[in-house]
């Protein structure tokens, strides 16, 4: 990230206060939960953070970066295997 450019270009860079793969939503730290309601804009990484924040709604953009790692996942966006996607979703 800092060899992009990008050090000091986002306000706030944030994990959700859990050890699991993707967003248990019922685990979530509540500075987590306050800090996505304020957000001009989420960048989103990885496939589990997908699966879990494309179908919700959401007070702002979504900016997703990942890798297609299982068939699943490959149906749903008729992607090739281990390809990479950027894909952008408005608020809703």
């Amino acid at each position: 990230m800092f060899a992009a450019g990008l050090e000091g270009a986002f306000p706030e860079a944030m994990d959700t206060g859990t050890d699991g793969v993707g967003i248990e939503w019922d685990r979530v730290s509540d500075q987590f939960k306050r800090t996505l309601e304020q957000a001009e804009l989420v960048i989103s990484k990885g496939m589990a953070n997908f699966e879990n924040l494309y179908p919700r709604s959401l007070p702002c953009p979504v900016f997703f970066l990942f890798r297609v790692k299982c068939r699943p996942m490959r149906d749903y966006l008729q992607a090739p295997p281990e390809s990479f996607w950027a894909l952008w979703k408005e608020k809703t």
